[in-house]
């Protein structure tokens, strides 16, 4: 459970998912000596069906700083590229990617009792094809934001203002409950997430180290000891893919957060060739989106009717991206 820098885009490589810091490549070169092997999960009905480590890597042993990490190998039995998977921004969890977008687990979404959130397993997880280690949302019409604020002393409930009494889930009363969106929301699962994530049984079984973190929230809210000072990332893509990486760019085409014609800008702001020009991609006969290749292996690809985390939004569509592109295929 770690925040990132953030980054305008995202980018793919051969090797990883890489949005500015590279320290999910560490902890996952460190998984094999370090790890934890998780067999189940709270939530989730029987074993899992894939294999799970967790784990922390030091950072800096003077300060006592370490890093938590996911790592999911492969569920295709066979050689594959290894996927570094890392969550922009200043504010919120890794989690985020593993649960919601890319992940080969989703929570139930069904309306919350007080008893732990279940678990099912996510037919569209791209570890299907890879090795895998795991800012705000764009959220549809009536949607709050469902994610706990640590710095907000309020304790309403929703809309209706009801007054939060108090939540036992596990490990105590839980202080920054987020506010409960509409059932049916995209965001009712962040606050699923919030309940699971604190729950005793679900520390223990993911390893996390008693102490470190008295209260799990998926995302902050200016809260952390972060300073932002790059405000640009667009020398290093140009640096990388200059030189011939293969790289791909997406964007979901109802981002409002990131428009998917910000993200178009910068891309042609590198000034590469078109090798072949603005068409659509196509998913079981329907147009998923579109795309154009540069040079420099260089491709651009929206996707139809996905918000900010595309892979959350239009999880098929998605998928299919991603295996057209990892296998070198074209989209």
């Amino acid at each position: 459970m770690m925040t990132t820098a953030a980054a305008a885009g995202r980018l793919l490589r051969l090797s990883s998912r890489c949005i500015l810091v590279v320290v999910f490549l560490l902890a996952a070169c460190a998984s094999s000596g370090s790890g934890r092997v998780v067999t189940s999960l709270p939530g989730f009905d029987g074993p899992l069906p894939f294999h799970l480590e967790t784990g922390y890597v030091e950072m800096d042993k003077q300060n006592g700083a370490e890093l938590f990490y996911y790592f999911v190998p492969s569920e295709s039995g066979a050689a594959a590229p290894f996927l570094l998977w890392l969550t922009g921004g200043d504010r919120c969890s890794v989690f985020s990617g593993l649960a919601f977008e890319i992940g080969p687990i989703r929570f139930v979404v069904e309306p919350y009792d007080g008893t732990l959130p279940r678990l099912r397993y996510n037919q569209n997880s791209w570890t299907k094809l890879i090795d895998e280690v795991e800012k705000a949302q764009v959220l549809l019409d009536k949607c709050v934001y469902a994610s706990a604020v640590p710095n907000v002393n309020s304790k309403t409930d929703g809309s209706d203002g009801r007054r939060i009494l108090g939540e036992e889930v596990g490990t105590g009363k839980l202080n920054h409950p987020p506010a409960r969106p509409p059932f049916g929301c995209v965001t009712y699962g962040y606050y699923l997430s919030y309940f699971w994530a604190n729950d005793k049984r679900t520390r223990e079984a993911l390893g996390i180290k008693k102490g470190t973190v008295n209260e799990w929230v998926r995302c902050h809210d200016k809260d952390l000891p972060y300073t932002s000072d790059l405000g640009s990332v667009i020398k290093y893509h140009r640096n990388l893919t200059s030189r011939g990486y293969r790289a791909l760019v997406y964007s979901g085409d109802h981002d409002l957060l990131v428009p998917h014609l910000g993200t178009q800008a910068w891309v042609r702001s590198l000034n590469f060739s078109i090798v072949d020009d603005w068409r659509a991609w196509h998913r079981g006969g329907q147009s998923a989106g579109f795309t154009i290749s540069y040079s420099n292996n260089m491709s651009f690809a929206t996707i139809k009717g996905a918000g900010h985390t595309a892979p959350e939004y239009e999880p098929e569509r998605c998928f299919a991206m991603f295996r057209r592109w990892i296998l070198n295929r074209p989209l």
